[in-house]
């Protein structure tokens, strides 16, 4: 009979000879800066009552409007954002893998059942 297979993917599980690139930090202060006219990005957001260690950003539309060149430079991603937007980026060393979307979904729902208020899941947007 063989092991399961782990599924987890700290970092004691990264393979040798793998690049890791930190891009969340990066990233967000990337967000941060461009979208602070309009938007608060926070990074790092706990997802449950022990933290999961998953690099997902939460970007919150706040009063304002955002700037020409803001608007410009994020064009992509800009209409995809909600009230409330997930994001798990993968970066070009960082591959989709079986579960990641489940993954994703299932920090979502962690997120949004510990929310003071109630907020409509037509509100949030998972990239």
């Amino acid at each position: 009979m063989t092991e399961p297979q782990s599924t987890d993917r700290s970092e004691g599980s990264v393979r040798p000879g793998k690049t890791r690139t930190w891009w969340h930090p990066l990233l967000a202060r990337l967000l941060d800066f461009e979208l602070a006219t309009a938007y608060a990005v926070r990074d790092e957001v706990l997802v449950g009552k022990l933290p999961l260690r998953v690099d997902i950003l939460l970007i919150r539309r706040e009063a304002g409007e955002l700037s020409k060149t803001s608007r410009r430079d994020l064009s992509v991603l800009v209409p995809l954002l909600n009230r409330f937007t997930l994001i798990e980026f993968k970066g070009p060393t960082d591959t989709l893998e079986p579960g990641d979307l489940a993954q994703l979904a299932g920090c979502a729902l962690l997120w949004h059942s510990q929310q003071a208020e109630r907020i409509p899941q037509a509100d949030i947007s998972l990239i």
